[in-house]
């Protein structure tokens, strides 16, 4: 089974790669009918985004039925990768939100949050992975990573 995060992608997964002016819904409908597991949106400019313009913003529009699906955005400029990472996930946060109330609605499933001690543990777990990827990922990533979400490994 390959799985990215929690989603499950079955034994042998067909994933859509991300095409500029190509991998728009139309398109991903197609793909979704014909078998893709995964799939990306289009490119999507980063400096774009963060000045909400309509050609990038209209990029973000994802049906139900498109998930799971990756955004992928690009840029030159750091700062501007942030911010338009940010709002990219302030809308994919909100959307499952909503999903989640839809799914604790149904009464058709129970979700489970972790503990405090089992995300402790998790973050444990993961500090060791950090340790081997660092070589592969570079150490000022890792650091970079680590002030900007305020986590110290070295804390766990």
């Amino acid at each position: 089974m390959i799985k990215i995060g929690n989603i499950n992608l079955g034994e042998f997964p067909l994933l859509l790669a991300p095409m500029e002016d190509v991998s728009d819904p139309p398109f991903r409908y197609v793909c979704k009918q014909k078998g893709a597991d995964l799939m990306y949106t289009e490119f999507i400019s980063s400096e774009g985004l963060i000045r909400d313009a309509a050609k990038s913003i209209k990029k973000l529009d994802i049906f139900e039925y498109e998930r799971p699906i990756g955004v992928q955005l690009y840029g030159g400029n750091i700062e501007a990768m942030k911010e338009a990472t940010a709002y990219a996930n302030k809308i994919a946060q909100e959307e499952n939100d909503m999903a989640l109330e839809g799914v604790k609605k149904s009464g058709k499933t129970t979700v489970y949050a972790p503990t405090k001690e089992e995300k402790l543990a998790f973050k444990k777990a993961m500090a060791t992975v950090h340790v081997k990827m660092a070589d592969r990922v570079g150490k000022d990533l890792l650091q970079s990573i680590y002030k900007e979400t305020g986590f110290d490994p070295t804390k766990l």
